[in-house]
């Protein structure tokens, strides 16, 4: 629904923008798809398992898994968002990359949280509505992760003096 609302926006012309430079947008987008892209054999271990193929069920083994998931996640997040930030031309890249390769273990902390709180408000149940809810809870934990890692890593004002300085070169 939303990817759809918002293809219409696109469609119709309707940007969302925020400071001139600030880029915030495409550091979250880079570091969520990045970490989904280094969970995927987490995320394949737990499709495997509720498929009931034959998994792994020692504790050690699967904790293993989860672990080598999330190193693989915060990694892929920031080649991601370093990537991203390149490719625009941001001066920023470093800082940002720097910023968020510790703050990003703390959102996920958070993130693991938000989950397993929303987990607990449901029951713990399986029903497709409490997974809908956990995800949601986390990417949102996410999300504002990543643009307070970006926000952080600009200095102060940044974003706006280099939209003013572009201006006075179109004048």
């Amino acid at each position: 629904m939303g990817a759809a609302l918002g293809a219409l926006l696109w469609a119709i012309g309707v940007r969302p923008r925020g400071r001139d430079g600030d880029r915030i947008g495409r550091v979250v987008a880079a570091g969520i798809l990045g970490a989904a892209v280094g969970m995927a054999p987490v995320l394949a271990f737990i499709g495997a398992a509720f498929a009931g193929a034959d998994t792994p069920s020692s504790t050690g083994t699967v904790l293993a898994i989860y672990a080598a998931g999330g190193v693989l996640a915060h990694i892929a997040a920031l080649v991601a968002v370093h990537l991203v930030l390149r490719a625009s031309g941001d001066p920023h890249t470093g800082s940002t990359v720097r910023t968020l390769s510790w703050v990003v273990p703390v959102g996920a902390a958070l993130a693991l949280g938000a989950g397993v709180g929303t987990a607990y408000l449901h029951g713990f149940s399986t029903t497709p509505s409490t997974w809908v809810l956990t995800v949601t809870s986390v990417l949102l934990v996410l999300a504002a992760t990543f643009a307070a890692g970006r926000a952080i890593a600009l200095p102060p004002g940044a974003a706006r003096r280099r939209g003013r300085a572009g201006a006075r070169r179109a004048e």
